[in-house]
């Protein structure tokens, strides 16, 4: 059997593919479930390794040194909050998000509060692709543990953020 290819599962119909449908009541929750009686489904999973009821995260991940940290997110046309988009197929491996992959690299959510704008970030990639530097997969950790950082808008909020240093420029004399 030919390993199993991303788009194959997009193919199948969602009526085939999900046990439960999507419902506009819940958009966020549905559709769920993959039909465990389609063999296709069984097939597409099992041929690679995984459960039929495998994480997103056990086959979708990036890695420190030999350790693999669980990503989430995807790339199907139909959309996804956050993309993680491996330049290969599944494999025994998973997908792996190397440097060959394609994804959102910051997400930002804004609110308006009535203390102001609120935002947070999310910053996918690390501050440095060193595997000797201290910030080699930094910001990949905090991304996979959806550790989402709050911007400071209001001038205390920008004072109290750490490594704040004010200079003030004067023009000549």
């Amino acid at each position: 059997m030919p390993p199993y290819d991303k788009r194959r599962a997009s193919d199948i119909p969602d009526a085939r593919l999900y046990a439960e449908a999507f419902d506009p009541a819940r958009p966020l929750a549905t559709p769920a479930g993959f039909r465990t009686d389609n063999p296709a489904i069984a097939v597409a999973l099992k041929t690679n390794g995984f459960a039929l009821d495998s994480k997103r995260g056990e086959t979708l991940h990036a890695l420190d040194d030999n350790t693999r940290i669980p990503l989430y997110g995807g790339c199907d046309p139909e959309g996804y909050f956050t993309v993680a988009c491996p330049s290969h197929d599944l494999d025994k491996h998973g997908l792996l998000l190397d440097r060959d992959a394609q994804g959102n690299n910051y997400v930002q959510v804004v609110g308006f509060g009535a203390n102001g704008p609120q935002a947070d970030t999310l910053l996918a990639h690390s501050e440095s692709d060193d595997p000797a530097s201290p910030r080699y997969r930094d910001g990949t950790k905090r991304y996979a543990r959806k550790e989402w950082t709050r911007f400071a808008f209001t001038e205390q909020d920008i004072d109290k953020s750490p490594g704040v240093v004010e200079t003030v420029m004067g023009g000549a004399d």
